[in-house]
């Protein structure tokens, strides 16, 4: 138990000498690619890193472009108050990386364009772009925002500092060495930072099982008090985690997160080629499977560690999201230095995130909002400062929504996943309708996208204000030395606005509540949002389509679509599996052009739409290279 009446809090200069080093060196990264590249200042180069990234660099810079400070400080507080069913996260995340490499990135790839979204409108038009555009930087400045306040919550608990003038300090250096030094700063910052993640995890995991006598004690602790838990295979929706909701959702989840999203898909096109982009996504998966099996043991140490006084309860800290950065200042605050590198460790993860979205959401304002709407073509020069202002206009967003979220309670890592699945399932949906479904128009797609996502937040916040809410397992406070109460088990009931748990007291036996049926639909899990808004967008597409007039799949350019089902049914007579190509003509050498309701641009610099390509051209495509 942590002697908490006598434990200094705050951590010492030794410490923020290291974690000032790990900053600045950050901040070197971008001045030194910005003066390497000084040359080469063009948009290529700033958002791709001119397609000559290094391999290895890019699949661990994938590894933390997403999961960062959320991970490393939301999953031991929800392996403490929940158990350790998350761990099946990593087998979705596996999945996931199987979609991205073999059903996305070979489109995007080919296309060659720097915005995801311009896949959308040369398969669908200038409409469905837009909405998907919209969506995706809607979800894009909230995770952002998440990813700035988790790392600067943890700083707050470990030094006494405002939340705020953190955010602010991290904000800034993100903005500075993204601004100097583009996508090849951003790539080599978070490769630094995944050493310092894994290392700070690596050396907490040590020092706190020593504290508590052995990760093997660590282990029965966890498990006499029912954290350890693996196998519950309820097929009941209502289940908060469950081994098909954990692997099928994360599956979904980061699925969009990885094949889709403009940050780690232009990490990918930054490579020389498809398949070493395919490569680095493939050795990206056990960077992200260490970072998670991490996490969860030293979330399995901290509940040991805190057995018999839950500061929360106790009082000590105010989230359980700040367990983790307090058990940094108890298990090795003594240790000077130390407590810095673990703090290191916790902004690296935001660093690589933020940097990320900031370099991404810039590349979607000018090329999907600024360029089609410019009156001339503009210069690369121009296009190259507009993105650094934007940069800058995005931090100060991404800082202002940080704040806001300050105020929220609630796990991280659950509300993260809720934002993610409000968006991130309708764009999955969008972008699955015009990859597998040749028949998918443009009406389609509008609607489906619209629709599913008014579907997905009536179910989302219906669910959030009016659904159960989950109930933590059992804490206590028996041993706190502070406690003047008896010592007691409790149960955790209190909640926020959004309905996440925070806080624990004594519940109240009442007689079991009757729910309506909107009430029982409330009452999904979390992880499942994700596939009904895939699934509302992929119904109401394909619906809307043929309603009014699908998409004929001759006239489909093969290299936009995508032969999944083909692909998974090797067992199935020829004659029959050829009909899961749903008539589109794989058998392509490259000179088949785009069809009619194709749109064609003038020249990747201007990005402007030039004219509908007629019915009859048929001649060989400059756009694209054969992959089947």
């Amino acid at each position: 138990m942590p002697d908490n009446a006598t434990r200094d809090e705050h951590i010492g200069w030794a410490d923020y000498l290291v974690f000032g080093i790990t900053l600045a060196m950050s901040a070197a990264i971008g001045f030194f690619y910005a003066y390497k590249d000084r040359k080469c200042n063009d948009m290529d180069t700033f958002h791709r890193g001119g397609k000559k990234a290094n391999p290895l660099a890019v699949s661990l810079s994938l590894s933390v472009t997403i999961i960062s400070a959320l991970t490393i400080i939301g999953l031991p507080a929800e392996v403490y108050t929940y158990g350790t069913m998350i761990l099946w996260e990593a087998v979705g995340m596996f999945i996931a990386t199987i979609v991205a490499a073999h059903v996305f990135l070979p489109t995007f790839y080919t296309m060659d364009k720097i915005s995801t979204f311009e896949y959308i409108q040369v398969r669908f038009g200038r409409g469905p772009r837009i909405i998907g555009s919209i969506a995706y930087l809607f979800v894009s400045f909230i995770v952002a925002s998440f990813a700035l306040f988790a790392p600067s919550l943890a700083f707050e608990a470990m030094t006494g500092i405002s939340v705020w003038i953190v955010m602010a300090v991290a904000a800034f250096v993100c903005m500075t060495y993204t601004l100097m030094g583009g996508m090849k700063a951003v790539v080599w910052a978070d490769t630094f930072q995944f050493v310092i993640i894994i290392a700070g995890m690596v050396c907490m995991l040590a020092e706190g099982s020593k504290a508590v006598g052995g990760f093997g004690n660590a282990w029965n602790i966890a498990n006499k008090h029912n954290r350890i838990e693996f196998f519950n295979f309820s097929v009941d929706p209502r289940t908060r985690h469950t081994v098909w909701s954990l692997v099928i959702g994360y599956a979904l989840i980061w699925s969009n997160a990885f094949g889709t999203n403009q940050a780690t898909v232009q990490r990918a096109c930054s490579l020389p080629s498809l398949k070493i982009a395919q490569i680095a996504e493939w050795l990206s998966f056990p960077g992200l499977g260490l970072i998670i099996v991490l996490a969860v043991l030293n979330g399995i140490v901290m509940f040991a560690y805190y057995e018999n006084c839950d500061p929360v309860t106790d009082g000590r800290v105010f989230r359980k999201d700040q367990l983790f950065p307090l058990m940094i200042v108890d298990v090795i605050g003594d240790i000077s230095g130390l407590p810095g590198l673990l703090l290191a460790c916790l902004f690296s993860g935001a660093l690589s995130s933020i940097s990320s979205g900031l370099n991404a959401i810039a590349a979607v304002v000018i090329e999907d909002f600024i360029k089609p709407c410019t009156s001339k073509p503009l210069s690369d020069n121009k296009q190259l400062f507009i993105s650094k202002v934007c940069v800058i206009i995005i931090s100060c967003f991404i800082y202002g929504i940080a704040g806001g979220l300050s105020q929220l309670g609630g796990l991280i890592h659950q509300l993260i996943s809720t934002t993610a699945s409000l968006f991130g399932g309708p764009l999955l949906g969008l972008f699955l309708s015009g990859v597998l479904f040749p028949w998918t128009n443009a009406y389609g797609a509008c609607a489906g996208m619209v629709g599913s996502l008014a579907l997905s937040g009536w179910l989302i916040f219906g669910s959030l204000l009016n659904g159960t809410r989950p109930t933590p397992l059992p804490v206590s406070i028996a041993g706190c030395e502070s406690t003047t109460t008896m010592s007691v088990l409790m149960n955790a009931t209190q909640t926020t606005i959004l309905g996440i748990t925070t806080t624990t007291e004594h519940i109240v036996e009442t007689a079991p509540h009757v729910y309506s049926a909107v009430e029982e639909f409330y009452r999904m899990s979390y992880l499942w949002f994700a596939g009904f808004g895939m699934l509302v967008c992929l119904t109401i597409a394909l619906v809307v389509s043929f309603l009014t007039g699908p998409t004929n799949p001759k006239d489909v350019d093969s290299k936009l679509m995508c032969p999944l089902f083909y692909k998974l049914c090797p067992f199935l007579p020829e004659k029959y599996r050829k009909k899961l190509m749903f008539g589109v003509d794989y058998s392509s050498t490259g000179e088949k052009d785009y069809k009619a309701n194709k749109l064609d641009y003038m020249s990747a610099e201007n990005g402007h739409i030039a004219e509908k390509v007629s019915n009859q051209t048929n001649e060989k495509s400059p756009h694209y290279n054969t992959r089947i």
